[in-house]
C-alpha cells in the first residue's frame, strides 16, 4: 500500500512545499493508514526515510535535506501535539496515540 505522504507528496521538494498544516495531515494518517500505534522513534524514521532512494543503488538523500525533512516531521508532529491530536501514551512513554 502506498503512504498517503507519498500520495500527495511524492518527492522531498513537494513534501517540503507542503503548508505546516497539510504536512501535519499527512503525519497523523500515516500510523493510520498503516492500522497501529506506533512508537515516536520509529514513527519518526519510517517518516523520514520515505524519500530515501532505493536500497543497493549507491545513491543517497543529500544530507541537508534528510535534515531538512526531519525538521519538517518533527515540526508536524508537534502542531498535532500542540492541538490535541496525538498524545503521549503515559503507559508507554515513548509512544504516540
Amino acid at each position: 500500500m502506498l503512504s498517503k505522504i507519498l500520495e500527495i507528496a511524492p518527492n522531498y521538494s513537494s513534501f517540503k512545499e507542503l503548508s505546516i498544516d497539510e504536512r501535519a495531515w499527512l503525519v497523523l494518517e500515516h500510523p493510520k493508514q498503516k492500522g497501529e500505534r506506533e512508537y515516536s522513534a520509529n514513527l519518526m524514521l519510517d517518516l523520514t526515510s520515505l524519500y530515501d532512494p532505493p536500497p543497493h543503488t549507491g545513491v543517497n538523500m543529500d544530507p541537508s535535506n534528510k535534515y531538512s525533512l526531519r525538521v519538517l516531521v518533527s515540526e508536524a508532529l508537534g502542531r498535532l501535539v500542540s492541538l490535541g491530536l496525538v498524545a503521549i501514551d503515559f503507559e508507554q512513554p515513548a509512544m504516540f496515540h
